[in-house]
């Protein structure tokens, strides 16, 4: 793979996620700007109580409504500059920080049980870890290496 979207592209597949959603990629989004601050407890109940609080459920997943499908994808794009700046920025080669988080992202192991499912009667649902991986298995992203 040689850039991020194709990477992404093969990565999506692998992990069988098919379908855009607004509310967890908000979900998400939020989870990981608060994951250098807060325990991952904390961090689910900030995000709960976010959602329930300020986001209308109603008016995110009508991607057939095409100006809220311009807006998501703006903001999105958006995001990914902000995020590209702040890496390099802090001093860091984003390209080279891309690489890294997916050594480690492709370190993990699918639960096994779900893996012959799939193999047996084709992706369903989401792909869930291996919890019982050796932690001597797990790539650790070196983002000292990307340093500038």
């Amino acid at each position: 793979m040689s850039n991020l979207t194709e990477n992404l592209r093969q990565w999506r597949a692998d992990r069988n996620i098919t379908k855009a959603d607004y509310l967890v990629f908000v979900g998400n989004v939020l989870e990981e700007l608060l994951e250098p601050l807060y325990t991952k407890k904390s961090i689910e109940n900030i995000k709960d109580d976010f959602i329930s609080t300020w986001i209308d459920k109603d008016d995110c997943s009508d991607y057939s409504d095409l100006r809220f499908l311009n807006d998501v994808v703006d903001a999105i794009q958006d995001i990914q500059v902000f995020c590209i700046n702040e890496t390099e920025l802090m001093g860091f080669d984003n390209i080279k920080c891309n690489k890294e988080v997916f050594s480690e992202i492709n370190s993990r192991e699918q639960d096994p049980i779900q893996k012959e499912q799939w193999e047996k009667f084709g992706a369903f649902g989401k792909w869930e870890k291996d919890k019982r991986q050796e932690s001597w298995t797990l790539y650790k992203a070196n983002y000292e290496s990307c340093k500038l």
